[in-house]
């Protein structure tokens, strides 16, 4: 059975591994001010990685807009 249930993921990565992840609520519009704020986010969880001794360096990212079913 096939869920009606969709969910969008945020999600940056760096070198090793996830960095941050964000679930987008449902009815979110991902526009300018919502990534902004998402983008605020990331710059906070890299600095605390970077001020505890991580080596947090360049983050990539990928949006998925459509959910991934099975073919």
């Amino acid at each position: 059975m096939r869920s009606n249930i969709k969910s969008m993921l945020i999600c940056f990565f760096d070198q090793k591994g996830i960095v941050h992840k964000e679930f987008v609520p449902p009815g979110q519009t991902v526009n300018a001010a919502f990534y902004v704020e998402v983008l605020k986010r990331l710059q906070e969880n890299v600095r605390s990685d970077l001020i505890s001794g991580g080596t947090t360096r360049g983050c990539f990212t990928m949006t998925m807009r459509q959910p991934m079913l099975p073919s």
